[in-house]
């Protein structure tokens, strides 16, 4: 079987459940970091026994398993160069823009943002995506921008693949798991090399959920996630279970699984092979909202830094802040909504409209390109 031919026709453009997961994982990060706006919310918001909500920072290792997965379907006929360009176009105007923002607020109103300590050596290299001490909290290896730390390991995985795509296709997964398995022996078996910060960041467990990406991604070109509907809802609920399970409920079997990655890896892996094999057998429809916050999860992932505290900012003028279980409710209820208009707000009027400028800008130049290399040359003396 030719790789093309295992791709439903219909549904290799964009799979529809992966868009949708986008925006569950964007949420799933939003909501916890929800829990931290009006402390007194928390009993509601927060712990409850045998579910942590805590776990919703998973949201993060569905985003990594989304981006291996797609990565590989989506540049299987891609050069290295085009690919980074890509890249790059989607990533890094909205980002800096959001950082930009919040570097604009620590300098106009720090008391706004006590948390953040704006430094030059800080700002640049939160925009040029190096892993730097966060100075207001040395233990945090984070951006301006916090939620930009993801960016730092997204930027990392773009560069390595980029150089994977000049091997054939069918040793690319292969080849980037070996990668990262080096990657990851090297603080345990060169001395001192953890001291680095660089070592910190970049040998960390987390780099196997984008090969795991990749790796579904491969079954999914082979025609291999044609599975049982029954099959698939259980991987799917046994996925996010596994991620929402608290470290109470697991103890031990937890914290072993940790020292793997296991606790989030194979929980993620789980729900994006899951949600790939319901498409194959068309358990997703079209929903026109879903399919707007999967547009928008990257502005939500982004703005909800500033959504969130302004939706705090008002509630609190608004309302008279309370531990009452109804107003928690009310709260986390208004809170998201408003945190997702922001975001849908953003999308549609800076992202796209930036996004569709950039690529027929690139586009533009790539055509331009390529008619100059097959332009015939004219004969000398003509």
């Amino acid at each position: 079987m030719r790789t093309s031919d295992a791709i439903p026709r219909s549904h290799s453009s964009k799979l529809l459940g992966v868009q949708y997961l986008r925006a569950v994982a964007a949420i799933m990060v939003a909501y916890l970091h929800l829990q931290t706006q009006i402390p007194s919310y928390q009993p509601l918001l927060g712990h409850h026994g045998f579910f942590d909500t805590d776990r919703l920072a998973a949201g993060v290792d569905i985003f990594f398993v989304i981006s291996g997965f797609i990565m590989l379907v989506t540049s299987r006929h891609t050069s290295p160069t085009t690919f980074a360009l890509r890249r790059i176009v989607r990533i890094v105007p909205l980002y800096w823009i959001m950082t930009l923002l919040l570097a604009a607020v620590a300098i106009l109103n720090p008391q706004g943002v006590r948390t953040t300590v704006l430094t030059g050596t800080y700002l640049l290299k939160s925009l040029l995506f190096i892993p730097y001490a966060n100075p207001g909290d040395a233990g945090q290896l984070a951006p301006l921008l916090i939620p930009g730390w993801t960016l730092n390991f997204e930027m990392y995985f773009y560069a390595l693949f980029a150089l994977v795509l000049f091997a054939p296709e069918r040793q690319r997964v292969w080849l980037n798991g070996s990668v990262f398995a080096a990657i990851l022996c090297v603080p345990r078996i060169v001395p001192h090399a953890a001291d680095s910060v660089f070592v910190q960041f970049y040998a960390n467990m987390r780099i196997l959920e984008f090969w795991v990406g990749m790796l579904i991604g491969s079954f999914y070109l082979k025609g291999y996630l044609r599975l049982p509907r029954l099959v698939s809802w259980t991987l799917l609920l046994a996925g996010f279970a596994g991620l929402m399970v608290s470290n109470a409920a697991m103890s031990g079997l937890r914290s072993h699984w940790a020292i793997f990655g296991l606790n989030s890896l194979l929980p993620a892996g789980s729900i994006v092979l899951s949600v790939v094999a319901l498409e194959q057998v068309g358990a997703v429809r079209q929903h026109a909202l879903a399919a707007l916050l999967g547009d928008a999860s990257y502005s939500i992932y982004l703005t909800h830094v500033f959504s969130l505290h302004l939706a705090r900012v008002m509630w609190r003028k608004l309302i008279v802040a309370s531990s009452s279980g109804l107003e928690s409710i009310a709260f986390a209820a208004a809170t998201t909504f408003f945190a997702l208009l922001f975001a849908a707000a953003t999308y549609k009027l800076v992202e796209k409209p930036m996004l569709d400028l950039l690529h027929n800008a690139t586009r533009t130049r790539r055509n331009r390109q390529t008619a100059a290399e097959v332009a015939p040359t004219a004969p000398a003396g003509s």
